[in-house]
């Protein structure tokens, strides 16, 4: 397993940083969900001195907003696990969030991250 970051180049640091967060995190719960946890690695000795991280590339890569767009739909049709993070995922509240975010049409989101897991083959975005 392998997993891809893609970042819209066109957001501050910080902003890119947060989304990037958000959507690690909505990664792993929809792998765990899904039985596939991202495997951890005993690095000193059989103990688990860094028990938190996951023993698997991460790719990064920064796009404007039309290549994560594009990345996303080619997940989606290959079937692949998924999570992005978008517009409406920030400011107000998170009640309010989450109404924008399901109010939403795919086509006004502005995606600031999108990370997808797969094999070498499937994360290729040609």
């Amino acid at each position: 397993m392998k997993i891809l970051a893609l970042i819209n180049s066109d957001k501050p640091f910080g902003v890119a940083a947060n989304a990037a967060a958000h959507a690690s995190l909505g990664l792993a719960s929809r792998l765990v969900a899904n039985g596939t946890p991202l495997p951890t690695r005993e690095w000193k000795d059989g103990a688990l001195v860094h028990p938190a991280l996951a023993d698997v590339p991460l790719e990064i890569k920064m796009g404007d907003v039309n290549m994560l767009r594009r990345a996303r739909a080619l997940a989606k049709s290959k079937g692949l696990t998924f999570t992005d993070f978008t517009q409406t995922m920030t400011g107000d509240t998170y009640v309010e969030q989450l109404e924008k975010t399901k109010a939403a049409a795919e086509a006004d989101l502005e995606y600031y991250c999108v990370l997808i897991a797969g094999n070498e083959d499937d994360l290729s975005l040609e």
